[in-house]
Formats: structure tokens, sequence, C-alpha cells
């Protein structure tokens, strides 16, 4: 820390005859003034000690504070965590608000805003709340807070996003006093646990008092960040809490910048301007390593697949045989080796470790296998189907798009490509729209029950409108197993029919390769979610 130290010398000029150079200047005499006498130098006993300065307080010069800064690749949506449906939403939110219960990095709820919960009936959890914890603004968090964000999110504009309420049939929240309260389902839920990490909580004055629009620029919550601006399309500012309620964040402000362009992240990056760079392609991840940068990879826990759609115009695809057909085509594991350069590998399951199906194994590469089923499905002279993807999104998506379109033509199946914009894309997937094939990354996350969920019919983040009424009767029954090896029966039977059923052509697990600046500790999670708020300045 650098610091400033004022000190006074006291300089003594003896009014010695022979040292006339050190006397001053004087005025004149009168000349009716008394002479003066000559000064004589005083005896060892006569000098009387000079007084010693007194010390000077040192003075410290203000930190600046510290910044880091990220590169996003786009703006979000939203501000209100009621809204959010995608990561990069969800990942600045999580900077302000939090939850009853965080999932760590390998993937586990733990305590939050909750110190403790249990279920204490098939239908009745209970939640214990932290004492003593306040929103930004000074609200104090109390179990109403909690029953008003539930009420909330069960208001038709926002069902859709903030899921915990539907996806675990909350009927009530009944408040016991302050700090508990218990969540009372219309059936047994056994993924409240993985839910309670999904939901963030409000401050019910503050939220009840403004508009959605209002509250959806200016966020109020009990996080490690506070919000204090958003530039639409430019950058979103967080500053520290300083009365947060754990552990305090070791950067002081974390700008979101929003840089859509891959190479001008990287460059950024070089030039020192940002802090991480997301989504470093892998053609360009040799540059990353510099005197100012490093190179973070990792194989995440996001799903790649080819959603197949079966609620669209394409006939084919909604034969089992044909799906089956597009998943042999595709050579996995050369895409991984040569465009992916061999940071991650071919799935063996949907269902993320250690839950997936040890009995699986991956799509072999077999065009032959595949014109085969193709034919036996009445298609051996082929068809056309349409690919769904966004230019930039996972890293090298265009060249992966072009990549299976190859695979696909060599078995007969000739592909119309269609890059869309992120928005575009985001209300086809909500809205079911897609065309034929949609590149997609999906569930990354380690809770089977979940992971399968999303195919269940009708489930809003199955985009493909995929729906085996046998999937959904094995999902409800393990919903309600209470007994862990029978309902991990039920989950491997789920794997092996939805394998065979192939709803997505199965691809890989997403690579994650971050470009870090060698200014700031920053180790990222696997499941995609952005934890600057665990960040701190380089030693």
């Amino acid at each position: 820390m650098a610091k400033k130290v004022v000190s006074t010398i006291l300089l003594v000029c003896m009014f010695v005859a022979s040292l006339a150079a050190c006397a001053p200047k004087t005025a004149e005499v009168p000349s009716d003034a008394s002479p003066v006498e000559e000064a004589q130098p005083a005896t060892e006993e006569e000098a009387a000690p000079a007084e010693e300065a007194e010390p000077v307080e040192e003075v410290e010069e203000a930190e600046e504070p510290f910044e880091l800064v990220y590169g996003a690749p786009y703006d979000v949506k939203t501000l209100d965590p009621m809204l959010s449906n995608n990561r990069l939403d969800m990942s600045v939110l999580m900077h302000i608000f939090d939850f009853l219960g965080r999932r760590d990095k390998s993937g586990v709820t733990q305590p939050d805003l909750a110190e403790s919960w249990e279920q204490v009936e098939p239908t009745v959890w209970e939640f214990k709340l932290k004492e003593g914890i306040t929103f930004s603004n000074g609200e104090a968090l109390t179990s109403e807070d909690v029953a008003y964000s539930m009420e909330r999110a069960q208001d038709p504009q926002f069902n859709n996003f903030y899921q915990l309420p539907s996806q675990t049939t909350l009927k009530e929240v009944k408040i016991i006093d302050d700090y508990t309260f218990q969540f009372v389902t219309e059936e047994p839920s056994l993924t409240m646990p993985f839910w309670v990490a999904e939901a963030l909580i409000i401050p019910k004055d503050y939220y009840s008092s403004l508009s959605v629009d209002e509250v959806a620029e200016a966020p109020v919550g009990s996080g490690p960040y506070v919000f204090t601006e958003w530039v639409k399309d430019d950058h979103i500012t967080l500053e520290r809490n300083e009365n947060y309620w754990g552990d305090a964040a070791a950067v002081d402000k974390i700008t979101f910048r929003v840089i859509p362009e891959q190479s001008a992240r990287l460059n950024e990056l070089l030039a020192g301007n940002i802090d991480i760079a997301p989504s470093v392609s892998l053609d360009q991840a040799g540059m990353v390593e510099s005197d100012v940068s490093r190179l973070i990879a990792m194989e995440g826990l996001r799903k790649m697949n080819f959603q197949i759609s079966q609620t669209g115009t394409q006939e084919a695809l909604k034969d089992k045989k044909v799906r089956q057909a597009l998943n042999y085509a595709v050579d996995k594991a050369t895409i991984t080796e040569t465009i992916l350069s061999g940071f991650t590998s071919p799935l063996q399951s949907y269902v993320n470790p250690p839950n997936n199906n040890p009995d699986l194994e991956p799509y072999s590469y077999n065009p032959e296998l595949a014109k085969q089923l193709l034919a036996e499905a009445g298609y051996a002279d082929g068809f056309e189907v349409t690919i769904q993807a966004r230019p930039n999104t996972y890293g090298l998506d265009k060249e992966i798009v072009l990549a299976v379109a190859d695979y696909l033509q060599a078995v007969g199946v000739s592909s119309k490509i269609e890059f869309v914009e992120q928005g575009q894309f985001y209300e086809a997937l909500d809205n079911k729209e897609f065309k034929g094939l949609a590149f997609v990354g999906w569930a990354a996350l380690v809770n089977p029950l979940v992971e399968n969920l999303i195919l269940t019919c009708g489930h809003i983040d199955n985009g493909s409108s995929y729906c085996n009424p046998d999937l959904d009767a094995l999902y409800d029954e393990a919903s309600v197993t209470l007994d862990p090896e029978a309902r991990q029966e039920l989950v491997l039977q789920m794997q092996e029919l939805v394998w065979d059923d192939a709803p997505w052509i199965f691809l890989w697990k997403l690579p994650v390769l971050f470009g870090v600046s060698n200014r700031i500790e920053w180790e990222p999670r696997n499941d995609g979610y952005i934890n600057t708020w665990e960040a701190a300045p380089a030693n």
C-alpha cells in the first residue's frame, strides 16, 4: 500500500560571528541603539537541549477500487429474478440476490439464506432462515419475504421462468414465525433442494411498491454485490455490498461489458482492458497464453446436442429409426478430436455422472447402418432437414454445424442451415417452434430427476416437444420413490428408454474455455454460472 510520509526537519542556525553566512539579513540599526554584545559559545552545562520535533502522523493515500471486467458475449435480457431464463442473466443476478440454498461446484445445494431444511412429511419441507440478514435497502429478511417471492412467482407473467412453485407442486407457504416457514406441496417433492438453489429471494416491501418495469432495471437483493448501473447493450456495473451478511467479496467493483465478437474479447484481454474472456474458441486458445493472461479449460456439465423437433413440418423426424440414423451418421469422436481439439468426448448418456447409466455406449459412427435405418423408415432417397443455430454462442458453432451437415449429407440427408440471433433463438425455444434440428447445450447440473424432467411431455425446457408417456410414467414413479436405490434404478431405466428413442442427436459435453487475466485469481464453474463474486486480486 502506497504511503506518503510528511516529516519536519528543524534547522538551527546559531548566531555565531564566525558563521555570519548563516545569519539572516538584518534590518538597519538606529544610531542610538545599544551595541549588541558578541555572542559567546555556550558551555556544555549552559546549553539548553533543543526541543524534539513532534512526530507527524503518516497519511495514507486512498486505494483505487479494484475493478474486474467480464467480457460478456451478449447483454442480459432482464434484471428481474423472476424473468431470467438463461445462464448470463442468472449469473449477474446471483451477485445481487441470494437463494435459500446455493449449489456448490459439485452440484450439491448448501445453506445460503436458509440455515437448514428438512422434509418433515412427504409433502412438507420446513426451513429455518438465518437471523440478522438485511437486503441492501435495509429491509430485514423474514419468512414474509420468502412467502411473497413464491406468491409473485406464481403470477402468470412469471411462472414460466421462476420454476420452484411449478416443479415442486408448491401449494402453500406456511409461516411459523419470522424465521421459520414450511413449503407445503401437492405431491412429495424430492427435488426441492435442487429448486431452492434456483429461486432467488426478493424484499417484499420494495418489490410490491413498484411496477415490474421499474424493478427490472433497479434490482435490490441481499447478495454480495449491489446494482449501480445498466447501460443496455454496453455494460452492467455492480459494487461490493459493504453491509453483506456473509463473507465480504474481495473485488470492489465488477463490470459486465457487452463484447459480442469473440476476437474482440480476446484482443481486449490481451490489451489488459478486460479480465475474463469467456467462450474462447479452440483455434484461438493458444493465443490466450501470454504475459498478461492464461487459459483455463475444463469439460463442462452442459450436454451438447441437436434437438430433433417433433412438432415441425418435417415428418421424417417423428420416426424413431430416422432419429437413430441421424445419430449413427455423425462422427462425434472425430469432431471432438479435431474441431474441439480433444477437450471433450462423446456423450455416454444425457445424465451426468455419478448418476449416468454405465451400460450405455455412445452412438458409434456407422454411416451404413444410418442408410439402412433410413431405408427401413421409407427414406432411402433421403430428405431435407432445417438446422437452426446461433452464430457463436458456445464457440465454433458454425464449424460444428457445417461438419454435422456434411455427415448428414453423406447418408442422403441434405441440410438447410439458418443462423439466427440470440433473441430469435430463445423465442423459438420457448414457443417450441424449431423447424427441424436445433444446436443447443442442456442441463448443466447434477440431478438425475431434473435431467429427466426436461424430456417429459410438455415441459418448458423440452424444446423439441419430445413426448413418450412411458418416460413420464417412470419419472412420476421416481419422483415419489423415497428409497434412493429404488429411485436410481428407475433413473437407469429412463436413460435406456431415452437413449433408444433418440430425441436428440447426442454429441458431447461442452468444453469450457476462458481467457483470464493474471491480475486476478479465479476458478470458473463447470455448470456455466459466472461466479465472479468468488474472484480476488492476484497477490
